[in-house]
């Protein structure tokens, strides 16, 4: 007996999909999307979805992903560009995720 992997990419496309087939605005989809592509870079794309625990999802709360906006230089020998995101932005992603 097989069961069918769907990793958090696919997860991710399908939802985005959904919202689309809902006719929800383009600004919510593509900030959806893009909260999301926070979420497949942690975990890799290729992450099944059913094996994401709690504590991993905790994990990705507590991350810089989630809590910093980290910018590349513009010009080489630069250092990073670093600042924490806004309370909104990382509340906002908590919603995406859970939703």
């Amino acid at each position: 007996m097989s069961t069918k992997i769907v990793t958090i990419k696919q997860a991710a496309e399908q939802y985005v999909a959904h919202l689309k087939e809902l006719g929800k605005n383009e600004r919510t989809i593509v900030t959806y999307a893009r909260h999301l592509d926070l979420a497949i870079a942690h975990f890799g794309e290729d992450k099944d979805i059913a094996k994401v625990l709690a504590v991993h999802v905790a994990a990705f709360f507590k991350s810089d992903a989630v809590n910093k906006l980290i910018r590349e230089p513009k010009k080489e020998g630069e250092p990073r560009a670093e600042r924490p995101r806004s309370p909104h932005t990382i509340a906002q992603t908590k919603r995406v995720f859970r939703a």
